[in-house]
């Protein structure tokens, strides 16, 4: 046995070094495009996945939609996240990031295309909103995107920062 002052010395600087960090901690947290799906459940056969990215082997341009997991941020922090992507030759993706409130009600959301020219390009675009007034711990975020027909364009991921 250890004797009573020992172990209360061991409690005592346990106790304050827990005390002592008060700073939270967290990573990025990034997710894997194979999350995403179609828009469309009749659609959902055009949708196709492999290596981790979500593509549209359709003629048509697809619609997808994404849920962006995230954690809880504290009041005033921004909301950013990155989208990452790819487009082959003279083919474009249109894309639309959204928050919602605790009310499903879009409280703000912010649209962007990336666009290549003749040559195949890789992309990595960054999403930047104000945090909505009254944002709560219940709210969430989503990105929608248009793919290009006939496998032009890939989603391979979202990134929330944390």
């Amino acid at each position: 046995m250890y004797p009573k002052t020992s172990q209360l010395s061991s409690l005592f600087i346990v106790g304050t070094l827990i005390a002592a960090d008060k700073t939270a901690h967290a990573d990025n947290i990034n997710t894997s495009a194979t999350i995403c799906h179609s828009m469309s459940g009749v659609e959902q056969g055009d949708i196709n996945y492999s290596g981790g990215a979500v593509f549209n082997r359709s003629t048509q341009s697809r619609i997808i939609v994404c849920p962006i997991p995230r954690s809880p941020l504290p009041a005033g922090a921004s909301l950013t996240f990155f989208v990452d992507g790819s487009n082959l030759p003279n083919s474009s993706t249109d894309c639309t990031l959204t928050v919602y409130d605790s009310n499903s009600t879009a409280s703000e959301s912010q649209r962007f295309v990336e666009s290549t020219g003749s040559t195949f390009r890789s992309w990595h675009h960054p999403v930047n909103l104000s945090t909505p007034a009254g944002i709560s711990q219940s709210w969430q975020a989503i990105v929608q995107c248009t793919l290009p027909g006939n496998n032009g364009g890939f989603i391979l991921g979202v990134t929330s920062v944390q």
